[in-house]
């Protein structure tokens, strides 16, 4: 019976991960277009406010990460790059939790989430009081050019 339990989260754990393999690699599809130039992203909260918001530079970001250029994602987006590392540490924390037999091994306790939420507020606040003292980390407001 344990062992049936535990196929049935290993199953569960591989899906997953092929669900979320064909989500980054659409995102790499994306990336690579937007990136390239034959498509022209642009923010509408950026535009319309004239500060980031908590997303700006996420798509450069993962890209970076992609890349293994840590330094190029945590200036594009910070948050972007601590999430992953989150990601992969969850990832193996469930993957042990499973291999042990626990029996709700994707559990994630409350805090975290609202950890992360607060977090990624801060990242949000931190980000464009920065910006407004004229301190521009990702050169975005910079080195734009004025829209039409």
């Amino acid at each position: 019976m344990a062992r049936t339990i535990m196929r049935r989260h290993l199953l569960t754990f591989l899906l997953l991960n092929l669900a979320l393999a064909a989500v980054a690699l659409l995102f790499l599809v994306y990336a690579h277009f937007a990136l390239g130039g034959t498509i022209r992203s642009f923010c509408f909260f950026k535009v319309l406010t004239g500060l980031y918001c908590p997303a700006c530079g996420g798509t450069r970001a993962v890209s970076a990460l992609w890349r293994f250029d840590f330094i190029s994602a945590l200036r594009y987006n910070a948050f972007v790059v601590f999430f992953a590392f989150f990601a992969l540490f969850y990832e193996i924390y469930v993957l042990v939790r499973i291999l042990k037999g626990h029996p709700r091994p994707f559990w994630i306790p409350g805090w975290a989430g609202w950890g992360l939420l607060v977090l990624w507020g801060v990242f949000f606040v931190l980000r464009n009081v920065l910006l407004l003292c004229g301190i521009d980390v990702p050169g975005d407001f910079i080195s734009a050019a004025p829209l039409p």
